[in-house]
């Protein structure tokens, strides 16, 4: 008995010392993580006031590139990303210029930029895209297809400052790829410099690469809205494939021009109910008051999604669309009439949810 008592007061100490050293490790741990953020933002907030100083002419660029803390790349970036939201002109661009040529930015940057460490690439990615010129687009191109898919996604926006050629190329190739769910931050980088990357696009959708190029092309010929790119569009119009079509009649509804109007129209009536869907809905998009006839027709159309989108073209239309509309729902055709009666009986606002 009296050995079990000296076992079980032996087990409760050590797991009362176990307690105890886990809680202070704790502690310890907390202030050490406490000091640490305190200190990088102390860091942060020097390098703030002397961007400052930069910009208020009171420090020279190259004094305060040379000045730049060994080691902390990460404090550097935040700060330099922070000022950029903040500042542009000619004083920011003399600033970035100052840091890229800094033995700081070489010795950081090919050291982040090809590291075996995801993250510190991730910092590097973020660091060219604020001060990256055209020396950085070889390191750029290889962060574009990084196996990590968080540096991809962030160098993607490498292209806002890097607009060149080959860059663009590659981004344009890794969003043919990607798949549709994150297509779409692609495309966001590359509209954003469409000056660049309107020859590209030119060239791809005169020459696809196969139809799921063919389609990703297509897709951001209609975001783009570039007039230069609206014949190659209409070359698409009729394609033996239908889901070419649908795209093409998806992408003229960011093109509010007669021969897109026109173009949408023959859709219309494509064999296709998806292609026919998707040209009523782009015909309300560009707001086609011409095209009512042709959507009146479609409202006794087959399909219900058809009907459901000319119903909503023509709303969007305006007064002339909602004549329409009423004309339809006191008529003899029960499809047209129901489906102008519903749309009608919707407030704008629903209106706009069924068009997005």
């Amino acid at each position: 008995m009296r050995m079990s008592a000296v076992v079980l007061a032996t087990i409760a100490i050590a797991q009362i010392a176990f307690l105890a050293t886990v809680f202070v490790f704790l502690v310890a741990r907390r202030l050490v993580e406490a000091r640490r953020l305190a200190r990088r933002a102390a860091e942060r907030a020097r390098l703030g006031s002397r961007i400052q100083d930069v910009l208020a002419h009171r420090l020279p660029p190259d004094a305060f590139a040379g000045a730049l803390p060994r080691g902390r790349a990460s404090v550097v970036t935040a700060g330099l990303q922070q000022g950029a939201m903040q500042v542009r002109g000619d004083e920011w661009n003399a600033l970035t210029a100052a840091v890229r040529r800094s033995p700081w930015y070489q010795r950081n940057l090919k050291g982040r930029a090809r590291s075996r460490l995801w993250w510190r690439r991730l910092v590097g990615t973020r660091l060219m895209a604020i001060v990256g010129d055209e020396h950085d687009v070889p390191d750029a191109v290889r962060l574009v297809a990084d196996r990590h898919p968080g540096v991809r996604l962030a160098a993607v926006q490498l292209v806002r400052r890097l607009p060149y050629p080959e860059l663009l190329e590659s981004v344009l190739e890794q969003a043919i790829q990607a798949p549709r769910v994150t297509r779409q931050h692609y495309f966001d980088a590359l509209v954003s410099v469409r000056v660049p990357l309107g020859p590209i696009l030119l060239r791809r959708l005169d020459a696809p690469g196969g139809a799921y190029e063919l389609r990703a092309m297509l897709t951001l010929a209609g975001q783009m809205a570039d007039p230069e790119l609206l014949d190659r569009l209409l070359a698409h119009a009729a394609s033996a494939s239908a889901d070419a079509r649908t795209q093409v009649a998806r992408a003229l509804g960011g093109y509010p021009h007669p021969r897109a109007r026109d173009a949408l129209v023959i859709l219309l009536r494509d064999k296709e109910w998806q292609v026919r869907t998707q040209a009523a809905s782009s015909l309300g998009m560009i707001r086609a008051l011409d095209a009512w006839e042709a959507l009146q027709q479609a409202l006794s159309d087959e399909n219900w999604w058809v009907r459901l989108r000319a119903a909503i073209a023509l709303r969007q239309l305006g007064e002339p669309g909602l004549d329409v509309l009423r004309e339809a729902r006191g008529g003899a055709d029960r499809f047209a009439s129901e489906m102008a009666g519903y749309i009608l009986g919707l407030s704008d606002e629903a209106v706009a949810d069924h068009a997005a």
